[in-house]
């Protein structure tokens, strides 16, 4: 009984194209979750704003 070689090209392929959409996806998550971050900054600063007056007004 002999056993042929596996063709491990293929597969080797599909896993790198997988492996880079999955870099790329995270990549997404990474900067929508800054831009989240960002934007609530922004919000709780703007709220303090409101009800304390802007930085340059406070005593």
């Amino acid at each position: 009984m002999t056993l042929s070689a596996f063709p491990a090209a293929e597969p080797r392929g599909r896993a790198d194209v997988l492996a880079r959409k999955i870099r790329e996806a995270d990549v997404r998550i990474q900067r929508t979750k800054r831009e989240a971050d960002l934007l609530d900054r922004a919000v709780r600063q703007a709220r303090s704003d409101l009800v304390d007056g802007p930085p340059d007004l406070r005593l």
